[in-house]
């Protein structure tokens, strides 16, 4: 019997670039949406909390990437995931947790990893308002190794989603620790990962490319958002979409972002122990 999919095939193909589309969009999944609006058009930067018509609540910084990101994960549905319960879900560059929200509701078991404080603690903060009991968030960046790096921050306060490890942000940073995937999938002891989601600023390349391919034999689906450098020539969209077709994933790509599912299931994909 063939493997559910993970991926909603119609939810990536309908998505639409029109505004008066997406005010229709934002109608039907924010239930104040006139509130998140006034945000987008800068006529009201104070906090708020987003009211979901699914049931979420998301506490919001005005003015802020958290509006947008709130925007892509559940009015555009740019992850287009559909989880079963008890799956396992990775989610690397968990920003405020909205992604994490998503697949929590899924019932799925998720394991959230954020470094930037301030966004760690609005992390914290959206768990537990909706109360995910089985997110488990660590203020961690994920990368291809154990160690402390620096993080670089955006001139501009607003672009609390755009920290990265790689130069080009802005001059400041700041240190924070960092693990590898394999070194987390051992720590908590992970026999599958049913969707490893990234979304960190340009580590998604060396994240999956250092992957061991006994820890690879473990994940069954991956989405990841590419950033765009100039070198070296693997750390593009299309090369990484290369990479995991030869893993022997099945791959689509939508702009910047890389969808990868196995046709089965992982071999060892017994349960979480």
């Amino acid at each position: 019997m063939p493997a559910r999919t993970v991926f909603d095939a119609p939810a990536l193909q309908a998505a639409s670039h029109s505004r008066v589309a997406k005010l229709g969009a934002l109608v039907r999944s924010v239930e104040n949406w006139p509130r998140a609006l006034s945000d987008h058009l800068g006529l009201n930067r104070d906090d708020y909390v987003c009211r979901l018509r699914n049931g979420l609540q998301v506490e919001i910084r005005g003015g802020t990437d958290d509006r947008h990101v709130v925007f892509e994960v559940f009015v555009e549905d740019i992850y287009a995931v559909s989880l079963a319960p008890g799956s396992v879900v990775v989610d690397v560059g968990a920003h405020i947790g909205c992604f994490s929200l998503l697949a929590a509701a899924h019932g799925a078991r998720v394991f959230s990893f954020e470094p930037f404080p301030s966004n760690f603690a609005a992390l914290q903060r959206n768990l537990a308002r909706n109360h995910a009991a089985d997110a488990h968030a660590f203020q961690v960046a994920v990368t291809g190794a154990r160690e402390t790096r620096q993080m670089f921050i955006p001139e501009n306060s607003g672009h609390t989603g755009r920290f990265s490890l790689h130069p080009g942000r802005g001059p400041q940073t700041i240190a924070v620790p960092c693990t590898s995937f394999d070194a987390l999938v051992a720590e908590h002891r992970l026999a599958r990962i049913d969707l490893l989601k990234l979304d960190c600023q340009g580590s998604e390349y060396e994240i999956l490319y250092g992957i061991a391919p006994a820890t690879f034999e473990r994940i069954r689906a991956i989405v990841a958002e590419c950033e765009v450098f100039d070198a070296p020539p693997r750390w593009s969209a299309g090369a990484l979409q290369a990479f995991l077709d030869e893993l022997g994933f099945e791959t689509v790509r939508r702009g910047n972002i890389v969808y990868a599912e196995r046709t089965g299931d992982p071999a060892t994909a017994s349960g979480s122990i």
